[in-house]
Parts: C-alpha cells; sequence; structure tokens
C-alpha cells in the first residue's frame, strides 16, 4: 500500500515538474522568436524574396442575397498560411516543441482584402479575435470564421428558374505581386460542411487564381476568386406568383362565357387587370430595378395584362353588338353572312333568329266590303304569345270573319224599320272591331320584326363572344407556354 501512494506521489510530482518545464520553455521559445520582431514589416529575409500567401475558403452557410440592393451576405471560414521566415527554431534546443499558438497581434498579417465587399463598418468581422499558429519552419497558420458582405450582379431575367454566381475576390491590397504573392490552395473550395439554404443551392464553388494590371500602378497584383454557383429553388414562386397568374388569366376567359344578361362581364375583366397588376407590382419590389435584364416573369405579368386589356376591350365589343338592335336598326347583309352563315357554322353556333313571314295578302284578308257583315260577333282572343306569328294569323283571320261573316237580307224580303236599325248597328260594331284587330295586328308585327332584329344582334354577339374566347384562350396558351420553355 505504502508503496503504491509513493508511485502516485512520484508521478503527480512528475508530471508538474514537467508542464512547468514546458512552460518554462515555451516561454524561452516565445521570447527568443519575439525579441526584436517587428510586425510591420514583410518577412523577407534574402532580396528579392516575396511571401508566398496560401488562400482557402470553406463556405458554411448562404445567410441572405439581397436582389434589389444586389448585395451577397455569407457566412465562411478562411483558411490562410504563409511562410515567416524569422519566425524559426530548432526543435532539440526546445525540447522538440514544433508548434507554438500566439496572439493575433504578435505576428506580421498579410491585409488581406475582400475586394468587393459592402460591409459597412468591418470587411472581416472577427478578425482579430483568434489566434495564429506557427510551426518551427516559420510556416504561419491562420483560420477564423467571419460573416462578410459583398457585391454580387444579379441576373433576374430567368427569375424564379434563375442561377447566380457571385464572386468573392480575396487580394492584398497594399502589396504587389513582386511582394507578395496570393495562391489557392485549392482548385475547388470546401463544401463539406455547408448548411442548406431554403431558396438556395449550391452547385459548385471553384476557385481560380488572377493577376491584374492597374492604371494606377505598373506592378501586377494577384488575386484569388472564390466563384459561388447557386441555383435558386422555384417552389415558392411558382406556388406564390406564377400559379395564381395563371389562374388569373384563366378566369379572365371566362369572361367570354358569361352571359351579356347579367351585366358582370365589364367588372369580371377589370378585376383580373387589377390582380394581375398587383401580382407585378409584387415581383417589381423584389426584383433589382433593372432595365437590362428585366425578368421574363415580369414581361408574362406584362404580356398578360395587354391580353386581359384586349379581353375588356372585346367585351365591351360584344355589349355594343348585343343592344345594337334595341334601336331598329338592321344587321347589314355583310355581317349576317360573314357571322351568322360563315362564322357562325365554324363555331358551330345555332342561330336563334325569330321567322317574319310577310303576308301579301293582307288586303284581301280585311276588304272594304262591309255590306255583308252578320248581326253576330265572333269571340276573339288575344292572350297567350302575341309575338308568335301563328296568334298574329289568328287575328287576321278573326278579323276577316269579322267583315265577311254576318247576316245578310235580300233587300225584296219583309222587313220592319227596326230590324235594319238593328243590323245597321251589327254592322257598325263589326267595322270597329276590324280597325282595332288591324291595330292590334300591326303593332304585333311591329314587334315581332324588331324582335327578329334584336335576335339577329344577339346571335351576331354570340358569334363574337365564341371566336373571342377561342382567339384569347389560343394566345394564353402560347404566352405561357413559350414563357416556360423559355424560363425553364
Amino acid at each position: 500500500m505504502d508503496a503504491f501512494v509513493f508511485l502516485m506521489i512520484s508521478s503527480f510530482i512528475t508530471d508538474s515538474v514537467y508542464s512547468v518545464s514546458n512552460q518554462v520553455i515555451s516561454k524561452n521559445l516565445r521570447d527568443f522568436l519575439f525579441t526584436g520582431y517587428d510586425v510591420s514589416i514583410l518577412p523577407q529575409c534574402t532580396s528579392g524574396e516575396k511571401v508566398t500567401l496560401n488562400v482557402d475558403m470553406a463556405l458554411r452557410q448562404i445567410l441572405e442575397l439581397n436582389e434589389r440592393d444586389q448585395i451577397l451576405t455569407a457566412n465562411i471560414w478562411m483558411r490562410t498560411n504563409w511562410n515567416d521566415c524569422r519566425l524559426q527554431w530548432d526543435t532539440i534546443s526546445y525540447n522538440n516543441i514544433t508548434y507554438l499558438t500566439v496572439t493575433f497581434h504578435d505576428v506580421w498579417k498579410p491585409d488581406t482584402t475582400l475586394y468587393d465587399s459592402a460591409g459597412e463598418e468591418v470587411m472581416f468581422p472577427g478578425w482579430e479575435d483568434f489566434r495564429v499558429s506557427i510551426s518551427n519552419s516559420g510556416q504561419v497558420t491562420y483560420n477564423f470564421p467571419s460573416v462578410v458582405k459583398s457585391i454580387c450582379r444579379v441576373n433576374v431575367k430567368y427569375f424564379p428558374f434563375d442561377t447566380q454566381e457571385c464572386n468573392l475576390k480575396f487580394g492584398s491590397w497594399s502589396y504587389n505581386g513582386f511582394d507578395l504573392d496570393i495562391v489557392n490552395r485549392n482548385s475547388n473550395g470546401d463544401l463539406d460542411n455547408f448548411i442548406e439554404h431554403t431558396e438556395w443551392k449550391i452547385r459548385k464553388l471553384p476557385a481560380e487564381r488572377h493577376e491584374f494590371y492597374y492604371n494606377c500602378c505598373p506592378e501586377p497584383y494577384p488575386d484569388v476568386t472564390f466563384t459561388i454557383v447557386m441555383e435558386r429553388r422555384p417552389a415558392f414562386y411558382l406556388l406564390t406568383m406564377l400559379l395564381p397568374c395563371i389562374l388569373t388569366s384563366c378566369v379572365a376567359a371566362l369572361g367570354f362565357l358569361l352571359p351579356v344578361e347579367s351585366g358582370e362581364k365589364v367588372s369580371l375583366e377589370i378585376t383580373v387587370l387589377l390582380s394581375l397588376a398587383v401580382f407585378l407590382l409584387l415581383v417589381s419590389e423584389s426584383l433589382p430595378p433593372s432595365s437590362d435584364d428585366f425578368p421574363v416573369i415580369g414581361s408574362y405579368f406584362a404580356c398578360s395584362m395587354v391580353l386581359v386589356s384586349f379581353s375588356l376591350l372585346q367585351t365591351v365589343l360584344v355589349l355594343n353588338v348585343f343592344y345594337r338592335g334595341t334601336n331598329g336598326r338592321r344587321v347589314p347583309r355583310w355581317a349576317n353572312v360573314f357571322f351568322l352563315q360563315f362564322l357562325g357554322r365554324a363555331l358551330c353556333i345555332q342561330s336563334n333568329k325569330v321567322a317574319v313571314q310577310s303576308d301579301s295578302t293582307d288586303e284581301e284578308q280585311f276588304p272594304d266590303d262591309t255590306n255583308n257583315a252578320d248581326n253576330s260577333v265572333v269571340p276573339i282572343n288575344v292572350k297567350g304569345d302575341v309575338r308568335n306569328h301563328s296568334n298574329i294569323s289568328t287575328l287576321k283571320f278573326r278579323a276577316f270573319e269579322l267583315q265577311t261573316t254576318g247576316i245578310y237580307r235580300n233587300p225584296h224580303s219583309q222587313q220592319t224599320n227596326i230590324q235594319n236599325d238593328r243590323h245597321l248597328l251589327a254592322n257598325e260594331s263589326s267595322d270597329s272591331a276590324t280597325t282595332n284587330l288591324k291595330r292590334i295586328v300591326g303593332h304585333l308585327e311591329e314587334d315581332h320584326l324588331n324582335e327578329s332584329i334584336s335576335a339577329e344582334w344577339r346571335d351576331i354577339s354570340n358569334v363574337m363572344d365564341r371566336f373571342f374566347f377561342i382567339l384569347y384562350a389560343l394566345v394564353t396558351v402560347i404566352t405561357t407556354m413559350s414563357f416556360l420553355l423559355q424560363a425553364v
């Protein structure tokens, strides 16, 4: 038991001495490295030597892509390393210590700059909050996470089936290519730890080195550009924008099937037009105000508004034609031939025209001879549909009977004066009834003619309604399919 306790105490003392020894050695190593070290001087140990900065980036998350302001906000992990010839040591002399971790402000750092930064205050938030790792060969590694904002030119022509490419361009702002060379460590950025976005799907993250000569300076300035290629998920916009617009355009077609007597054709088309204007306003609020890359969906909404406007105009024309027969104006012969005989048959529309039969024997049915009138009065029934041609013929026949029937007495027969007076009164009553019936028949024939004219105009309006419906449906289908084929 005593031996075990002794061993435990010895082990604890040994570990404590070793830990204290390492701390002392690390402190000695730190003092050795940073004595006389200047963090503001580029680590060039020989003349003409340039420092090579290796850059790599891991994309953690796409936070937002503001299409209107054209700014990309992303969470990235920056991975940089370079060689500082002033930070080398012999591991044997320092108890085989190969790595040393120091604070951010202890060593020289390259002024890595995001060229197209849109940050308002700090370019790399958290840039100075992490530690730097140094190897015994002088290799300095500095990895840090940050949330960056970069300018990204958004092309929304094929919205919501668009693919965007946003460049993150890293380089030095102070050092040219002769002093500091920047290269990409890998040909692609790291997407292993990427968090999927609800709207954007990352396709690839290539990295490419460029070297530019600017007008200000004759020296080259290298940079490493990471291109974030992302594709939009269109499901949300299809359900909230495109599908309602297509349904609204289809509702506009129902206005041609709505009967004129309902009085709601014009109000329906105006309501659809206002709905499309609201959809176009929603799209314009979320997209950048650019005339160069106007979205196809915006053009589709504009075309739909034009189509609905034309449908409103066509509806007004149909209403004008429908009520044109109320003033007794006859249908022109060319309109009758074109709309009723040609276009109506092509569209399988049957005419509801009321037949008008002119009677050339009216004078014969209503003779002026009243000498043969009988003293009996035939009862007349004018109830029913007075516009029916058979009722009009019946009235004519009854009037003819009143004129041609009755009791005619031979003047050579023996009659009293009282009987002659009775016959005279009966003839006078028959003449009055005949005159009234002629007037009624005339009014009925006039109403019948007006109804026939109105029926012809109604038939033409129905043909126009059917033709405009088919035309609108075809143009809407062609426009929608062309948009989908162009955008997808």
